[in-house]
């Protein structure tokens, strides 16, 4: 199937377009027609100023909904809405691509990103895994590498403790033994109370219940010899240094992700970071601890620089973890219990908030193997729009701008980068 791709300058620094980026009549929607040869990207003519957005429309399945017009989509820039002016289609054809046969060889990579290419990295949060929990994560990866169409890219990157170079290639074998190689290299923390997750977060807010659950069931004990020299502060402290401690590791992993997206700014075009992830801690209350808002915030910026999207998968076992054997036994059982769930929210706020600063897609992965959600990945990127902006002086004074936006289509999702950094 012919495959069109707009041209266009370089979206990945999201800056405003001169006159090569204006609406012209000859701008039209679609792949080329069967028995044409690809078709040419259009032809722009006036001198306005243009600021280019990328976004992908999808319906409730994941598949692209295309034949959109400039009408149908409604942009605001720093909550002022803005003219849509053209809505040029990229589209990449059909997913059904044969599964790669590894034995056969591959084509040599070339020096650049081909037309037809999606580009993708695949980022394993190896510190977020066990040994073992990890490997469910790493087979489903393996099994999206093969469903990929010839002419796609992909690249394997495992932080944070370690900075590989980024490199996008064809030969599907050379990234399935990448992942073969991942290990999972999560340190579960257990201090003398064991706070469960959303305990600490809660003490730490200053929750006197959730401080008075844990007091109730550990300070009262006959054999608690810590219990004259003060155990609820004690309890407290430990809840602070955990918090601490989470604060620190959140920034290595989002450091590790942060220099990824850097570098996939020196790639041209469009990029997808598909973040698989076993959770990140963090506070849904504003000043609440851990803190990762700021991490996130810089992360977003990076993106948008960089041009890439991205997808947060959450391989979420913290449900069946807290009940693992090999988990410490817990002196409060009950306790134990109903902080279980809460700690699902805990393990799943932090990825929750990468996604939406970064203008992505949080998927949670509760149960299976993970194939569902790396399907959907594959379905949605098959096409996006880019939406061709009348920016208003305001917008060109080197500001972030944070963009919004939406469309009438009946029953569709919007995705965008949040924001756009004009230069």
């Amino acid at each position: 199937m012919a495959v069109r791709r707009v041209r266009y300058a370089p979206a990945m620094h999201r800056r405003l377009i001169g006159s090569a980026l204006v609406v012209a009549a000859c701008a039209t929607l679609g792949a080329a027609r069967p028995g044409q040869g690809p078709q040419q990207p259009p032809r722009f003519t006036s001198a306005v100023n243009m600021l280019a957005v990328d976004v992908r429309v999808v319906d409730r399945n994941g598949e692209p909904i295309l034949g959109l017009l400039p009408e149908d989509f409604t942009v605001s820039i720093n909550r002022h809405q803005r003219r849509v002016v053209s809505a040029s289609l990229v589209h990449f054809g059909s997913t059904s691509a044969p599964l790669v046969n590894i034995e056969q060889p591959l084509a040599k990579t070339p020096g650049r990103i081909p037309d037809d290419s999606r580009v993708f990295v695949i980022a394993i949060d190896a510190s977020s895994f066990s040994t073992g929990g990890i490997t469910p994560a790493v087979n489903a990866a393996q099994r999206f590498v093969d469903n990929l169409r010839p002419s796609d890219m992909v690249g394997v990157y495992v932080f944070p403790y370690e900075r590989p170079a980024v490199d996008v290639t064809h030969d599907r074998r050379a990234v399935r033994d990448a992942l073969d190689h991942v290990i999972g290299r999560r340190e579960d923390r257990h201090g003398q109370y064991r706070l469960s997750p959303s305990e600490m977060m809660d003490i730490n807010n200053g929750d006197r219940e959730a401080l008075q659950r844990v007091v109730d069931a550990e300070c009262k004990k006959p054999l608690d010899a810590l219990a004259d020299l003060g155990c609820p502060g004690i309890v407290s402290a430990e809840a602070s240094m955990a918090a601490a401690y989470y604060e620190s590791e959140a920034a290595q992993r989002m450091y590790g992700l942060g220099l990824l997206l850097h570098d996939l700014g020196r790639v041209p075009g469009r990029k997808t970071v598909v973040v698989v992830s076993g959770g990140l801690l963090s506070s849904p209350r504003a000043g609440g601890r851990p803190d990762v808002h700021g991490f996130m915030v810089r992360l977003g910026e990076q993106a948008a620089r960089s041009n890439v999207g991205t997808y947060v998968l959450h391989l979420d076992d913290t449900f069946l973890d807290t009940f693992s054997a090999s988990r410490p036994p817990s002196l409060r059982v009950a306790n134990q219990n109903r902080a279980a769930i809460a700690d699902e929210f805990a393990n799943a706020s932090g990825l929750e908030r990468l996604a939406t600063e970064t203008g992505g897609t949080y998927l949670s992965i509760k149960a299976g193997n993970g194939d569902l959600a790396f399907g959907r990945v594959l379905r949605e990127t098959m096409a996006y729009y880019l939406l061709g902006v009348e920016p208003s002086v305001e917008d060109s004074d080197g500001r972030k701008l944070v963009v919004q936006v939406s469309t009438r289509a009946k029953g569709a999702i919007v995705r965008a980068l949040r924001e756009v950094i004009a230069k």
